[in-house]
């Protein structure tokens, strides 16, 4: 397969974008994805914290780590922590009710290796599965709203 020097200076620009910033799009994955300067539990304590700050409510925690143990499979850790705003969600769903689906929104944390990282589903994503028509400034909103939790929380 042959590149042309334009794609080869994409690729190797995406490249170099990626490697020097925490935060970076998992492609194919439609998830947004941050390396956390924290512990598993102390990065979902703190992004629990910041949600309740900016008056997200937290619908639930889940630990798989520890649902795997239960059943005799060690998982690295790995926990999900689900919240929203029903005022967004909302509207949201009236661009396309198929979107209750993806909500509320998750953050997953997770260790990778020795890295613990933050990711969650990235709006352009949802607006792509869902076909929302007429939410982009709602979906430009909440994308620089879960980006700036995400750095807050990993920073």
């Amino acid at each position: 397969m042959k590149l042309h020097r334009a794609e080869l200076l994409k690729t190797a620009f995406l490249m170099i974008a990626c490697s020097i910033s925490s935060c970076c799009w998992a492609q194919g994955k439609g998830m947004v994805s941050f390396e956390s300067s924290y512990s598993v539990a102390e990065t979902e304590q703190r992004l629990i914290q910041i949600l309740k700050s900016k008056d997200f409510k937290i619908f639930t925690r889940i630990n798989h780590s520890d649902g795997a143990k239960a059943v005799n499979i060690k998982l690295p850790e790995t926990r999900v922590v689900i919240f929203g705003k029903p005022q967004i969600g909302s509207k949201l769903m009236l661009c396309s009710p198929s979107v209750a689906i993806d909500l509320p929104q998750k953050m997953l944390i997770w260790k990778d290796g020795h890295q613990v990282k933050l990711a969650f589903n990235s709006p352009k994503f949802l607006q792509k599965r869902h076909q929302m028509n007429g939410c982009e400034t709602l979906l430009k909103k909440i994308n620089g709203a879960l980006n700036k939790i995400a750095e807050k929380v990993t920073s």
